[in-house]
């Protein structure tokens, strides 16, 4: 996955986390990303897109994988160096 954190975000040395409702399909594909709260505006849109690039392994119950609906939290945070 590449994404980029936003840039007047880094330079400004603003952290932040936006908090993503996801829908995952029986494949592991996310179908559906939303954000739900963030921190700073400016990350909404890059947290939709990562959250929309993710792919999960699903638990299969009685030897079928299941959809899933539910929250990811992507966090921006800077190195030191």
């Amino acid at each position: 996955m590449t994404w980029k954190y936003p840039i007047m975000m880094r330079y400004s040395g603003i952290v932040g986390e936006v908090m993503v409702a996801i829908d995952i399909a029986k494949d592991g594909t996310v179908t559906n990303a939303k954000s739900l709260r963030a921190s700073q505006p400016e990350f909404v849109e890059t947290a939709v897109a990562y959250a929309r690039e993710c792919r999960f392994s699903l638990t299969e119950i009685d030897g079928n994988a299941n959809r899933y609906e539910g929250t990811l939290a992507v966090l921006f945070t800077l190195s030191e160096d």
